[in-house]
Order: structure tokens, then sequence, then C-alpha cells
């Protein structure tokens, strides 16, 4: 796995030190080159720094909740929806597919 992006570094720097990684690196494939051709602004740039970390983040939250019994989130309840740990686990393993294809 990819080092995860140090928050502490100078932001701006390390975002666009990973841009040109990705854009001129090695392992160009034609999906990297076109985020890559897509970064326009400074905040993209950061969430593309962020992104292994964000993605490590998914894993070890959907590993933590398929280690515990079913429990309920009321915090994040919607109106009709009740939340539970199911339905995050759901959404995090949806997110983690998305990010890997």
């Amino acid at each position: 796995m990819q080092e995860p992006y140090d928050i502490f570094k100078d932001t701006n720097e390390s975002a666009f030190a990973l841009y040109r990684k990705v854009k001129h690196g090695p392992d160009i494939t034609p999906m990297r080159r076109a985020v890559a051709d897509s970064i326009t602004d400074m905040q993209t740039a950061r969430l593309l720094a962020a992104a292994p970390l964000l993605l490590e983040s998914c894993e070890r939250a959907l590993t933590a909740l398929n280690t515990a019994p079913r429990f309920r989130v009321p915090a994040l309840d919607s109106g009709k929806e009740k939340m539970d740990s199911y339905k995050i686990a759901s959404l995090l393993t949806r997110v983690i597919v998305l990010a890997k294809e």
C-alpha cells in the first residue's frame, strides 16, 4: 500500500508532488492520467493527496465493523431510514470497490 499522506507536511507542496508523480510516474494508466489532467485547483490536489489515507481508513473501519455484532447508530438516522453498523459497512464496501476499480 502507498505511504499514507502526512497531514503535517506542507499541504501544497505534498499535494503537487503527488500530482506530478501520478501525472508523470512510470505506472501511469489512462485512468490516472485523466485524474491528473482534471486537477485544476489546490482543493482537488489535496483530495488526491489524501485519497490513499482515506482508502486505508475505510478499510480499517470496515474491518472494525465486521468484528462487532450489529449495532444501531442513532446519530446517523435520517428521517425514515434507521442507520446501523451493517448499513455503514455496506457504504464502506461500495467506497472501497469504487476506489480500487
